[in-house]
């Protein structure tokens, strides 16, 4: 009798005892596919072993009630089965199998155990491959071990709560590929489900622990024909590295490999050419693990993606789609804290509503609805490409007026020149599609208050899954009236402000930015503003107290009462800046402590104070200069219409601040709904984590909670490795191209124009926060990304540095509503300067100029 079969000899339909992870093996064996050769030993094979060693049937096992019990039997089936040798035919037969591959150039085998049940879907690869087995003893020792697997008590535990009644084990055994170079490619993204889009991630060593994030990787976003969007090259330190005795082990990397991409241009193409031979045979996305070995891509293993159905073969048809998201095509961050239920959710609204507020206003779109909202590096955002497409046919649109929102035309789109009366008549259709939008706000914010009501003081944790899936469905309702109008706002503003840029480019030349700016970007517009002018009254109120300002000079606790004033004040204004939309359901007690270094600066600093009330002033008379300056160059003709679109956009930027409010009040109770799931998950998976249902999309947690599919594991342990990648990725490369004028000083650093004035100040690095408790006087923050969350924070600094975001980025108009200097768009910011240095930040310029390091 044959024990040990090629695998490319296994018929998949009738090789049921060998489980799935081998079938699967098998196929793509027989399919010509550059698989190691290997042999593969049946279930039944191993069942007659257990049976000759004295075993008894698992099936007697898993019937057994107690748990102690179970685990006893397991260990003792275990010790029993390890204090005997394999048999003699089956030493003779790993022995022949390892001259077998020797005999082909095999300088190494692996081995693989793989749980076969009466449930396929159970199927799978149990603990981790035995790579590098190089002697005949070592092999028979490691299957000898790995069949020995099957008794672990955990696994039996965790079948009998699965109900499988009846369990074995199969055995894979292949040339081992120990090449330097491998990775992972995902035929759709992880995360988003986006399958035009490919994730590649490479680097060395095992390609196990690349796929887990166990060790740095190369990431790679390609388009299906091999159209690199997005390339970062991490430095890869460490690798796993196979032993003799099978087991894995880290290893360094070598210097002159560390920073180099692992895999080069020349080879990406025959990895994705693989990647898409296996998904057309397997007929859906899949995972793919390879390795390089002599110039030549090895396929590993090849496992689908979770999904709820198949692909059809529309979906995975080869599509030329070259849309870069990256670079200057990213616009305004978009609140991710749900990801990817946000993502699910944004999905939805950008095409219902995004997508019919442009084509309302006469938008024709040159590529998909969906590509209206992107991801980056685990990062939404409004993709500026795809909106200028479907804006650049709008009568009297200028490429300057579109190349001012930061975006370079190139050879993309055609943009009509038109004339005066073609401006006037573009406007005029806008105006009418915002009359009607703005005439449905009422009937939304009625209904909205209504679920808002009905939501208070709801606990889910008393509900029955069945009974928070309802609720989940009324805030879905809720989200659905505030999102879509949040969209519907959002495409309406953003044609009505290319419409204004139109003009402005037009007749104002490089000053139209700065004109906009000043008219637009008031307090009474952007809501967030608020939470900052409660802050510094605040401030003031407090200063008159002897003890508050004796605490302000002194290191010591705060009076109870200013915590107590500053907690009421996180409160009130949660939704509106401070705290806005945070993940982590919210961080009172952190945000106290940053709010108490805010409050000692403001308090220790009176010229910060008084600037604030300057600044205020400083924006009055800059809209009020801005009124009169417009009308200079501008045609009498256009006057009525330009003024029209002035007062529509302060209207919708304003609107848009309340919808953004109901949407991220109706986000915190949807949070407050997926904890709930988390925990009622936790109590199935433990080791998920208690936010594992996060990770899920909406539709995913309502099959969870109405119909009991608990089983999302693959996809949360999946969504899991990409997220904690995507947080160590540095952030996405912008590159806005709005030019500033020339800088006042030659030697500086520039970047995009954000928030107009100059100050001078120290620099103050914030990393994750954790600074602001300690904030300094005269400070000039360095962040990552200019966010409205600084809302409180900005009236008691002199200026912004920051490394992402854009002339559209809310926090930039929040700071111009507060009349704070702000430069954006500095590359590596916050590796480039030092705590402490002097530096004068003109945001009329867009440049930064050292003045020297700080004084102590």
């Amino acid at each position: 009798m044959q024990r040990f079969r090629p695998i490319e000899t296994l018929v998949p339909p009738k090789a049921a005892t060998y489980g799935e992870p081998i079938r699967r093996v098998a196929a793509m064996a027989r399919a010509g596919m550059p698989v190691p050769p290997g042999f593969a030993l049946g279930r039944e094979h191993t069942d007659a072993l257990f049976v000759a060693a004295g075993l008894p049937a698992l099936v007697k096992i898993l019937d057994l009630p107690d748990h102690e019990e179970l685990s006893a039997r397991a260990q003792a089936l275990r010790a029993a089965w390890l204090s005997r040798a394999l048999d003699t035919t089956t030493q003779d037969a790993l022995k022949g199998i390892q001259g077998r591959l020797e005999g082909i150039g095999a300088r190494a085998i692996t081995l693989s155990v793989v749980l076969v049940c009466d449930r396929v879907d159970r199927d799978r690869q149990l603990g981790s491959m035995r790579v590098g087995i190089d002697t005949p003893a070592g092999l028979i020792q490691s299957a000898h071990e790995g069949m020995a697997a099957l008794f672990e008590p955990e696994l039996l535990a965790e079948l009998q709560a699965r109900g499988v009644r009846d369990a074995g084990v199969a055995l894979l055994i292949q040339r081992m590929v120990d090449g330097l170079v491998s990775g992972v490619v995902f035929t759709r993204h992880p995360v988003t489900g986006d399958a035009r889009e490919w994730i590649v991630r490479s680097g060395y060593g095992l390609a196990g622990k690349v796929l887990r994030g166990e060790v740095e990787s190369d990431v790679l976003r390609v388009t299906r024909d091999g159209f690199i969007r997005d390339l970062v090259i991490a430095k890869k330190n460490t690798r796993f590295i196979a032993q003799s005795d099978g087991s894995q082990a880290l290893g360094d990397v070598p210097d002159g490999l560390r920073e180099r991409a692992a895999l080069s241009e020349a080879l990406l193409p025959e990895v994705l050419r693989l990647a898409s031979r296996v998904e057309r045979h397997l007929g859906a996305p899949v995972t793919l693990e390879w390795a390089l070995q002599d110039g030549r891509v090895h396929l590993l293993a090849a496992a689908l993606l979770p999904a709820d159905r198949k692909l059809g073969r529309e979906r995975i048809s080869e599509r030329r789609d070259r849309a870069l998201w990256s670079h200057q095509e990213l616009g305004e961050a978009l609140p991710d804290v749900l990801y990817p239920l946000t993502w699910s959710l944004l999905r939805r609204f950008s095409r219902v509503g995004l997508a019919g507020a442009l084509q309302a206003g006469g938008a024709v779109f040159a590529s998909d609805e969906n590509d209206l909202i992107v991801d980056v590096r685990g990062r939404l955002y409004m993709n500026l490409s795809s909106i200028t497409d479907a804006v650049c046919r709008l009568p009297g649109v200028t490429p300057h007026a579109l190349k001012a929102l930061g975006i370079e035309i190139g050879d993309r789109c055609e943009v009509e020149s038109g004339s005066v009366l073609s401006l006037a008549a573009s406007a005029l259709r806008l105006v009418d599609t915002q009359v009607r939008f703005v005439r449905r706000l009422p009937w939304v914010a009625a209904r909205v208050g209504r679920e808002r009501a009905h939501f208070a003081g709801l606990d889910t944790r008393l509900l029955s899954p069945e009974a928070v899936e309802r609720v989940l469905c009324d805030v879905e309702t809720w989200l659905r009236d505030a999102g879509l109008s949040l969209m519907r706002c959002y495409g309406l503003w953003v044609t009505a402000l290319v419409a204004l840029r139109a003009v402005f480019v037009r007749y104002h030349g490089a000053e139209a930015l700065r004109l906009e700016r000043d008219l637009l970007w008031g307090p009474d517009e952007v809501l967030p503003s608020g939470s900052a002018m409660a802050m510094v009254a605040l401030a003031r109120s407090l200063s008159r107290d002897s003890r508050v300002v004796a605490w302000a000079e002194a290191e010591e606790n705060a009076p109870d009462f200013v915590r107590e004033a500053l907690l009421d004040l996180a409160l009130k204004h949660r939704y509106e800046g401070l705290s806005w939309l945070d993940a982590a359901s919210p961080r009172f007690h952190e945000v106290i402590e940053q709010l108490l270094g805010v409050l000692r600066a403001l308090l220790s600093d009176p010229m910060a104070l008084a600037l604030a009330s300057d600044r205020a002033a400083l924006v009055h008379g800059r809209r009020e200069r801005a009124e009169r300056e417009w009308k200079r160059r501008v045609p009498i003709a256009l006057w009525p219409v330009t003024g029209i679109l002035i007062a529509r956009l302060r209207s919708l930027t304003k609107q848009r601040e309340e919808l953004l409010v109901d949407a991220a009040r109706a986000v915190t109770v949807l949070r407050e709904i997926t904890l709930d799931a988390s925990r009622r998950l936790a109590i199935r998976e433990p080791d998920l984590g208690k936010e594992s249902a996060f990770l899920l999309e909406l539709s995913e947690l309502h099959a969870m909670l109405a119909r009991g599919q608990w089983g999302v594991r693959a996809r949360v342990v999946q969504r899991q490795i990409e997220l904690g990648i995507a947080s160590r990725l540095p952030p996405a490369p912008q590159r806005f191209l709005g030019r500033p004028r020339d800088p006042v000083v030659t030697d500086s650093l520039t970047g995009a124009c954000g928030s107009g004035g100059a100050a001078e100040g120290r620099v103050v690095r914030i990393v994750d926060g954790s600074e602001l408790a300690t904030l300094p006087r005269g400070a000039v923050l360095v962040v990552r990304a200019c966010d409205v969350g600084l809302a409180p924070i900005l009236p008691a600094v002199r200026a912004v540095i920051a490394e992402c975001g854009g002339m559209l980025s809310h926090g930039v108009m929040l700071a111009s509503a507060l009349g704070v200097p702000v430069v954006v768009g500095v590359t590596e910011a916050l590796s480039r300067f030092r705590d402490g240095e002097r530096v004068r930040v003109d945001g009329d310029h867009a440049c930064i100029e050292r003045l020297g390091p700080g004084v102590p």
